[in-house]
This record gives structure tokens, C-alpha cells and sequence, in this order.
């Protein structure tokens, strides 16, 4: 937040334009009936400026903060690499010896990090994502597999994007399998 007048206090502060987007957003988890539990800064644009005087502009990939695979739990722990519908990478990890199936996902949309949660696979992990890319919710559920003692994974999304198509799309996907 920026600071109106010489004398900070904080009868004086106020949201600058640049704040608006953040104020709108806790607007918006209050009427969801959420709590701020973290903020993530999307995308980051670095620019550079070439030698014949043109610019090039890209973002900086943004590195999921999940817990790494150890030898003690490598045996123990599903990969999750999986794109939902061409507008949400993902990158995480089920663990599929605790009881709760413990899952950590990172999201991308359209190259831009939403962020990292963990939930339980077995009650679902649930996320609603309201960006100006995309919109729309997320659930990372298991499912009884097709033989005894497996396990599946699946993905159930409803998804738009303003800026790729203006149409739902929704899906319930299968990740992967395992036994349980």
C-alpha cells in the first residue's frame, strides 16, 4: 500500500492503483466465505534489451515449492505431471501409503502460477481459480480402480479462458492408477 501525506499513520493509508487488483481479490475470498492463507505473484515478465536496440520479453518460470521425492518415500510417492484441458499444467506428488493419500499439486495457468496446495486425495482436493486466464474449479479425487486393491487418480474440472476459448470446458480425467 502506498502512504498519503507526510506523516504515515494509519488513518492515512490508502489502496494505489496498483493495490486495486489485491483489494478486489480479498473482496472476493470474503464473499467465497474464505480466509487469506497466501499470496502467489503469477507471472513474472523479465525484459531485456539487445545489442541492436530491440527488447525481448518472457516470463520466469516460477518453481513449485513441494517437497522432494527422498529415498525414503520415493517408493511410497506417485509423480503427478498432467496438463488439464491445454490451460492448466500440473506438477505434484500423491502419497499413496498414508491414509488420508496425501496430495501436493502445483498449478500453472497459461504460464502463469496460481500456486501449490495439499489436501487429502481420499475426501478431495478442491480449487476454485478466479484469474482473468482462467476460471473455474479444480478436484483432484481417488476412485476405486477397475481391479481389486487399485486405485485411480482422476482429475474432475470445469474450466473457461477468455483468452483461448469462450466456451466450458469440463472434463473428469483419469491421471493414474496404482495399487492400493
Amino acid at each position: 500500500m502506498s502512504v498519503i501525506g507526510s506523516q504515515p499513520s494509519s488513518h492515512t493509508l490508502r489502496f494505489s492503483e496498483e493495490d486495486h487488483d489485491t483489494q478486489i481479490g480479498l473482496l472476493k475470498l470474503e464473499e467465497a466465505g474464505a480466509s487469506l492463507v497466501g499470496t502467489g505473484s503469477g507471472t513474472t515478465v523479465v525484459v531485456g534489451k539487445k545489442e541492436d536496440g530491440s527488447y525481448v520479453a518472457t516470463y520466469q518460470v516460477v518453481v513449485p515449492n513441494l517437497p522432494l521425492a527422498t529415498p525414503e518415500n520415493s517408493g511410497s510417492r506417485k509423480e503427478i505431471t498432467y496438463n488439464i484441458a491445454g490451460l492448466i499444467d500440473v506438477i505434484g506428488y500423491l502419497a499413496t501409503t498414508t491414509n488420508s493419500y496425501e496430495i501436493g499439486v502445483h498449478l500453472n495457468a497459461l504460464g502463469a502460477a496460481v500456486g501449490t496446495f495439499y489436501g487429502s486425495a481420499e475426501s478431495g482436493l478442491v480449487i476454485d481459480v478466479t484469474l482473468r486466464l482462467v476460471s473455474g474449479s479444480v478436484r483432484f479425487y481417488l476412485e476405486e480402480g477397475a481391479l481389486a486393491g487399485q486405485k485411480d487418480l482422476h482429475v474432475l474440472y470445469s474450466l473457461s479462458s477468455p483468452s483461448v476459448t469462450s466456451a466450458k470446458t469440463e472434463g473428469d480425467e483419469k491421471i493414474f492408477g496404482f495399487s492400493a
